[in-house]
């Protein structure tokens, strides 16, 4: 369902670790096999992504291919987490981009053999792909490749809906303007004579490293505006597809981040329920893997579907109520004027269940039958299995117990609750 090059290949070559991966990478057969896959990949002109109700396209910050964020296999998966903990209680399905297969062809055209550099970032998406699979995230993650190459018409089209405002090319010299102002740029000499440039800037997650000949060094200047041109450009051209891809899709566009420093004009308008729904955070759950969070989702599909029918429920009456607020402020209230007193409420009603079951006048015993003769009701114990409940005053005790249980149980937030408690006793063991 992915539809993941790297996926495809560890599952055709009955991967189950790195380790594993890396020996088949030494192999002639298992490495022609891996770009059997990422040639097929790559020969799509179109990406096929399924239909889904409930879709999210990763923007700016949900970059797991490692080239407008950090490559390191670690910071991509601490991305991962991130991404599926801002989608999973809204979101059937989330594209994000992976190792794009026609810049890995590409890469391999360039070079004679597999080089150094194009096999450690490999090996990092492997690395990560390994990550997916372990989590039981492959099934929510949607892998697309996102082309940069538009004509000048599919730009202007999609510019606005990618939430640049003005012409492109007065986008492009404003992020190029911002992207070269306040940057730092290193030189350092090596031991051969040669240049080795570094540009950093706050608004960016990484650094641009760049090795010049002792003959071409250029100046500091012209290095960090050329820099600034190249990461301005690839920005733009990924903020474009993402915006179409998201439109075709009729999908909901996430940013998880604005990039600091560089000054974007987001689309006016009122904020969607999806919107919504990917900036609501719940942060009673983050201390929940991920895999378990997507675990229980699946075995508690039901409860699940009717919790999110009505957090969307609960979105559109804060919408309502709040016509002028953007969707993180709609998203905070929900969050703080629904959920959590809900849970709050959930939380009494099942502490006073347990208070009361704990007055029981007669002990647990391990009994398996109930008296259910109405006639002996007044007189008879209640028995269930495990427990009995003594005639008289703790009868009505039992019965508001079964009231508020029932109470709980049947609340559009009991797969929330659930989770919370889960949670709660995970930070406990913890």
């Amino acid at each position: 369902m992915s539809a993941y090059w790297i996926l495809e290949w560890i599952t055709a070559e009955e991967l189950t670790s790195l380790e594993q991966a890396e020996r088949r990478l030494t192999e002639k057969r298992g490495l022609a096999r891996l770009v059997e896959f990422a040639a097929e990949q790559a020969s799509k002109p179109i990406p096929v992504i399924p239909e889904a109700a409930n879709q999210l396209l990763g923007g700016r910050g949900m970059d797991l291919s490692g080239v407008l964020e950090c490559s390191n296999s670690k910071c991509i998966k601490k991305k991962v987490d991130e991404v599926l903990y801002r989608a999973w209680h809204y979101f059937d399905l989330v594209v994000v981009n992976g190792l794009d297969s026609r810049r890995f062809m590409e890469s391999l055209r360039h070079k004679d053999s597999m080089a150094e550099e194009i096999l450690g970032r490999l090996i990092a998406h492997i690395d990560v792909a390994f990550y997916i699979r372990d989590t039981g995230a492959e099934g929510a993650l949607i892998f697309c490749d996102r082309s940069t190459h538009f004509c000048q018409n599919c730009l202007d089209r999609d510019l606005v809906a990618a939430g640049f405002s003005g012409s492109l090319e007065e986008v492009r010299e404003k992020l190029i303007n911002s992207l070269y102002r306040n940057s730092k740029v290193t030189r350092y000499t090596t031991e051969s004579g040669e240049g080795l440039y570094q540009y950093e800037h706050p608004a960016l997650d990484i650094s641009t490293l760049r090795r010049y000949p002792r003959a071409s060094c250029p100046e500091l200047d012209e290095f960090a505006q050329d820099i600034a041109k190249g990461q301005a450009e690839t920005y733009i051209a990924h903020a474009i597809r993402s915006a179409a891809i998201a439109r075709k899709q009729s999908a909901a566009l996430g940013h998880l981040v604005a990039r600091s420093g560089v000054q974007l004009e987001e689309v006016a308008g009122r904020p969607t329920p999806q919107e919504v729904a990917f900036n609501l955070q719940l942060p009673v759950i983050q201390s929940l893997p991920i895999n378990e969070l997507l675990s229980f989702r699946a075995h508690e599909a039901a409860e699940f579907h009717a919790f999110r029918a009505a957090l969307r429920m609960a979105i559109e009456e804060r919408l309502k109520a709040l016509p002028d607020a953007n969707a993180e402020k709609v998203a905070e209230s929900v969050y703080e004027d629904v959920l959590e007193p809900a849970l709050i409420s959930l939380d009494r009603k099942t502490s006073k269940a347990v208070d009361l079951l704990a007055k029981r006048s007669i002990a647990t015993l391990a009994v398996g039958s109930v008296v259910t003769t109405v006639g002996l009701l007044a007189f008879a114990p209640i028995v269930v299995p495990g427990i009995v409940i003594a005639a008289g005053g703790t009868l009505a005790n039992y019965l508001e117990w079964v009231k508020d249980r029932k109470e709980v149980e049947l609340s559009d937030l009991h797969f929330l609750w659930q989770l919370t408690e889960k949670a709660a006793a995970r930070h406990s063991r913890d």
